[in-house]
């Protein structure tokens, strides 16, 4: 009797069949998928921070004058604005309403396209250590180098994200916005790309879009850079909360760094920007020269 596709199917699980989520699909309606779920996230994200924006300018009028003072600034006759809290507040509503619209299908995708690893108890404080030292770095050397200032959509981004309270601006910046955007850049859109592509280009491509996502040259390159070590350290663990981790705690300490530097006189700057290079090359090393991944989870 011969052989069935379905009969070798069962046998041996590596055949791939029309259903199997390891199958190469076709690449022009992957990239169409795949877009048609990044301007969705840009889309409806921009949608809620708008309506929940023009909300609170006109239930403001009816608030306690303290819970109004909080929101907005300003007065009718001369023009309503929100304030740098209520501002960053609202963004962080609307990475929150994003993320949750995307999540079931970063979960799907995380589940199918990455091979699940167990790694050493030494892996996430490395991890850690690693993803500190590269952001202090690159953060120490714009700041020292003063570049910054040639980039005005930079420094307009950074007067909004630091004209809010620093607990507020840690919150949305150093725990939401990276959970809503690694649901998209790393859950969606890399795993969507790694069935098209080998890894490598893969991770260029998502460190690429992510870089562009930003807006601006300084950020982007900053950006580009973190995207290629977290998507790294993605792969390296097969784990989603390795992304997310490495994308809070570099956004926490350049949102940190933002605060502390004015206070460091030149040889303090010097010191940190040595010891930050040091720390993030010798954590790099320990992470995969000495390969703490240990071995493929069994089902």
């Amino acid at each position: 009797m011969k052989e069935t596709k379905s009969d070798r199917s069962e046998k041996n699980p590596q055949v791939r069949t029309g259903k199997n989520p390891g199958e190469k699909p076709k690449p022009g309606k992957l990239i169409l998928r795949l877009a048609i779920f990044f301007l969705m996230y840009i889309i409806f994200r921009a949608c809620v921070e708008n309506l929940v924006t023009i909300a609170s300018l006109v239930i403001s009028q009816s608030m306690p004058d303290v819970i109004r003072d909080f929101m907005i600034t300003g007065t009718l006759e001369d023009g309503l604005d929100l304030t740098g809290n209520w501002t960053v507040i609202v963004s962080g509503i609307a990475f929150v309403a994003a993320g949750l619209m995307i999540l079931g299908k970063a979960k799907e995708y995380d589940s199918k396209y990455t091979v699940k690893k167990e790694v050493s108890k030494y892996f996430y404080p490395l991890t850690c250590a690693a993803a500190v030292g590269l952001s202090l770095f690159i953060n120490m050397s714009v700041a020292m180098s003063g570049i910054s200032a040639y980039f005005s959509d930079y420094t307009e981004t950074a007067a909004t994200q630091y004209s809010c309270a620093f607990i507020v601006g840690i919150i949305v910046y150093g725990f939401i916005s990276p959970v809503s955007e690694e649901l998209m850049f790393r859950g969606i859109l890399y795993n969507g790309l790694k069935r098209l592509y080998i890894p490598k280009s893969a991770m260029i491509m998502c460190a690429a879009i992510f870089a562009i996502y930003h807006g601006n040259g300084l950020q982007g390159t900053y950006g580009f850079i973190i995207s290629l070590f977290l998507i790294y350290s993605y792969e390296f663990s097969g784990q989603f909360k390795t992304a997310v981790l490495i994308h809070m705690v570099c956004n926490i300490t350049a949102y940190v760094m933002n605060y502390v530097y004015i206070y460091l006189n030149v040889t303090a700057q010097a010191i940190i920007l040595g010891l930050s290079l040091a720390l993030a090359g010798a954590s790099i090393y320990l992470l995969y020269k000495k390969d703490m991944a240990l071995k493929t989870v069994q089902d």
